[in-house]
């Protein structure tokens, strides 16, 4: 019986723990520039059934959004050429048109001969996160600039927050 990639004795367990944990993997082979992928990358990416878990890096390169494919790009040829560490956030727009926030680590392997022949590494979703941080950043820009007095108060009177305005009207 043929396997997928990753699949076997443990590989069915570590897939089974990537999937609970929201996390993706991937190795890119440098000499044929072929990415293989654990099937919770290709779900976290919204990627369709017809991409293979072995693939050309530039089907991956694809499913990464327009705008954020050159930085991608960029980050890993340094670390390519520089054999150094990956870590780049990109948005990724899946076959069902959703946009989701992925952070993307990554590392060489080195072989016994100390050579690099292969790229591997890791990615999870992060979209709630950059979300929670643009509606924080919303807030705080109404908080702060705002001309009203506004604050966070404890039922005890304890004042835990006051924006610029309620400071001054209080003498702080």
């Amino acid at each position: 019986e043929e396997l997928e990639p990753g699949r076997g004795y443990f590989g069915e367990h570590i897939l089974d723990a990537l999937e609970a944990a929201n996390i993706g993997t991937w190795t890119i082979d440098l000499t044929t520039h072929c990415v293989t992928a654990s099937p919770s990358l290709k779900r976290l990416m919204g990627m369709g059934d017809d991409v293979p878990p072995v693939a050309p890096i530039d089907q991956y390169i694809e499913g990464i959004h327009p705008d954020d494919r050159e930085q991608v790009r960029e980050a890993a040829f340094r670390a390519l050429a520089s054999r150094t560490r990956l870590d780049v956030q990109f948005r990724c727009v899946g076959t069902d048109g959703k946009e989701r926030w992925i952070m993307g680590r990554g590392a060489p392997v080195r072989s016994a001969a100390g050579t690099v022949e292969q790229f591997a590494g890791a990615a999870t979703d992060i979209t709630e996160n950059k979300l929670a941080a643009e509606a924080d950043a919303k807030f705080r820009t109404f908080f702060d600039q705002g001309s009203y007095f506004a604050g966070v108060m404890s039922l005890d009177g304890t004042v835990f927050e006051a924006n610029r305005v309620c400071l001054d009207a209080c003498g702080f």
